[in-house]
């Protein structure tokens, strides 16, 4: 766990077997993953390489963040703004993922689970399938806002959703 700090360059941690916590720790860019533990970044800002592969990965309070967040067995969550000049991916193989963005963000979605639901609170121009036959699931792709960016959240064991969160703080 590490709190309260600024690393000049980018922020890196691992773990075999433990979570790891980042609270409030800048840096030039996130490069975390943990083998068996959870991991957990309040405050971020910049790109995000995080990976859990029997955990949780959560991010909260992020600012203009760049995401490749995955996790093979656990839940992916985000909350908070993402830059609109990048490309943003989210996975996990066994959970749910959640990312609360602000309501004005503009995006290309790709959502897909193959046993699950896909929920959002944003406005998405469909297209593609909606429901995937008898066991749930399926693909959208879309438009969020009149589009921008690619946003890509997959999972196989789970439920997508997007949530209107608060408005970016400003500088």
């Amino acid at each position: 766990e590490a709190r309260d700090g600024r690393i000049a360059g980018p922020v890196t941690a691992e773990s075999a077997f433990g979570a790891i916590t980042l609270i409030d720790v800048l840096g030039d860019g996130y490069a975390v993953k943990s083998q068996n533990g959870a991991v957990e970044i309040e405050g971020a800002r910049g790109p995000l390489e995080v990976g859990s592969s029997f955990g949780d990965v959560t991010v909260t309070d992020a600012v203009d963040a760049q995401l490749d967040l995955s996790s093979d067995n656990g839940a992916v969550s985000f909350s908070g703004s993402l830059d609109p000049a990048a490309d943003h991916h989210a996975e996990t193989s066994f959970g749910d993922i959640a990312l609360a963005i602000p309501a004005d963000s503009r995006f290309d979605a790709f959502l897909k689970t193959a046993f699950g639901t896909v929920r959002s609170e944003l406005p998405i121009a469909v297209s593609g399938e909606v429901g995937g036959g008898e066991v749930g699931g399926g693909e959208w792709r879309g438009a969020l806002n009149g589009g921008g960016r690619r946003l890509e959240l997959v999972t196989q064991n789970g439920d997508i959703e997007i949530i209107a969160g608060s408005p970016a703080p400003s500088e």
